[in-house]
């Protein structure tokens, strides 16, 4: 995951632009679930790696309560395929 977050003065706001690593299985439930959670799912691009299963980058964006979008980040990372979480 890169991850390149911003505030604003107040603090109250926050920006966040990333991608996220995922393979074709993950995709779908991961970019709703970024969707679900105000983020805006900006572009999705296979890698040209010849791997299996096929990854792509997702790459994401948004802006609001930094509380929020942690949330939202934490629910999208649980959704992924993991050795803790297949």
């Amino acid at each position: 995951m890169g991850l390149f977050p911003s505030s604003t003065p107040s603090h109250d706001v926050v920006a966040v632009m990333g991608e996220f690593l995922v393979n074709n299985g993950e995709e779908e439930r991961i970019s709703k679930s970024l969707s679900k959670n105000h983020f805006l799912v900006a572009a999705i691009c296979p890698v040209p790696w010849e791997d299996n299963p096929r990854h792509s980058f997702l790459h994401f964006w948004a802006l609001g309560d930094p509380a929020e979008i942690a949330g939202g980040l934490k629910t999208a990372l649980n959704l992924m395929a993991t050795d803790a979480n297949p």
